[in-house]
């Protein structure tokens, strides 16, 4: 497996990210993340619907729809009653998931989801297609950017979530709103979206000394935004030291 150093910059530090092609085991290691997640019966299906998402496809060229034949396989539910949305806290955001007792949906309770990302853990960090044979075991694969496929899936997971909220949306940030990330490019545009079944956007906020506060800075952007964006959708900003205690307890204000 061939691998390449690609420097990304992110505001002001320089990250050496290690690029590599497709494992050629990616079969195997699907397999094994599905099984421990997912009645067996549906993995092989779920395997060729993850693979036929990104195989013979133009790597840098991947549009959200391609995940569409993998979605069909593990969809994600429609007309989520509770959905908490992150930035930057995923572990945090699954114990707080699992601590409100089925009352939200997340990335860490979704099938969809908690196969790919245990694949990544257990390994495998990428994977990408070529138009000729179909997946890219040699060359290394595009960094993780837009239209990319480790990007694109995680943008349709994104996407679809929001997309399919019908009730209360908990996004847990620390002190931060960006037009740029995963939040602000693919689920926040769906709530917006006219029609969105989300009735409230309840934003759970971690304070740190040097982020802001509900109502300032980024935070008072996303409230302008909102507001500007889809008056209907209600919304309300809460300040917490980012116990999984006091969050639960803000959810459950919400979801009884």
């Amino acid at each position: 497996m061939k691998s390449a150093l690609f420097a990304i910059t992110l505001g002001c530090a320089v990250i050496l990210v290690l690029s590599q092609s497709t494992p050629r085991d990616i079969n195997n290691s699907f397999m094994l993340s599905c099984k421990a997640i997912a009645p067996s019966g549906r993995c092989q299906s779920g395997w060729t619907g993850f693979k036929n998402s990104f195989a013979y496809k133009n790597p840098n060229s991947m549009q959200i729809r391609d995940y569409d034949p993998y979605l069909a396989v593990f969809p994600i539910p429609p007309a989520i009653k509770g959905i908490l949305l992150w930035s930057g806290f995923q572990d945090l955001a699954a114990e707080v998931a699992k601590q409100a007792g089925g009352r939200v949906t997340s990335s860490s309770t979704l099938m969809s989801s908690s196969i790919i990302d245990n694949m990544q853990k257990g390994g495998v960090r990428t994977w990408c297609g070529n138009v000729g044979d179909g997946i890219e075991y040699v060359k290394p694969c595009p960094s993780f950017v837009q239209n990319t496929p480790v990007f694109t899936f995680w943008a349709a997971i994104s996407q679809t979530i929001a997309s399919n909220s019908n009730g209360y949306v908990f996004y847990l940030t620390p002190g931060r709103y960006s037009p740029t990330n995963f939040f602000g490019l693919y689920e926040l545009p769906a709530l917006l979206k006219t029609g969105n079944g989300a009735t409230w956007l309840v934003v759970l906020n971690v304070i740190t000394p040097d982020r802001d506060k509900c109502g300032a800075g980024q935070l008072g952007n996303l409230a302008t935004t909102v507001a500007q964006g889809r008056p209907s959708l209600q919304y309300i900003c809460y300040d917490t030291d980012g116990s999984v205690d006091a969050l639960v307890n803000i959810i459950e204000i919400y979801l009884p």
